[in-house]
């Protein structure tokens, strides 16, 4: 997410409530971009879904959502609970075949962690992560 202010807050499905409740703390308009491939073309699935979550509790919270969060929303929800789809993902898929398989489950336990890191500029102007 990026806030107008500079800070970038880092979430995903572990902080997921946490960090949309450090989001929208202060009132202003939220913007959620997710990462992906081939120079940031192509969308990562993982990570659209977390946006659509991020969408569906910030919907449920009483926030407008844009067309494209709605989207979103919908296509979390039908592609289910965080345990089940991000297993199912190419590249959790991919993970678990290097061995790394509790991996991918540990980072699908929804709001199993309370801390937002928060990029942000110090006072000379250079990025520093920090917790909001």
């Amino acid at each position: 997410e990026h806030r107008g202010d500079g800070n970038v807050i880092t979430a995903a499905v572990v902080n997921l409530h946490a960090a949309l409740a450090a989001a929208v703390r202060d009132g202003r308009d939220v913007t959620v971009l997710c990462a992906g491939k081939r120079n940031g073309t192509v969308a990562v699935d993982e990570d659209t879904y977390t946006g659509g979550l991020l969408a569906a509790a910030a919907a449920a919270t009483g926030c407008a959502l844009s067309r494209r969060a709605v989207i979103a929303q919908r296509n979390a929800r039908g592609a289910g609970a965080p345990e089940i789809a991000i297993r199912g993902f190419k590249h959790a898929e991919e993970l678990a075949a290097l061995g790394l398989a509790r991996d991918v489950e540990w980072c699908s336990r929804l709001d199993s962690l309370a801390v937002v890191p928060v990029l942000r500029a110090d006072a000379a102007g250079r990025p520093c992560i920090v917790s909001a």
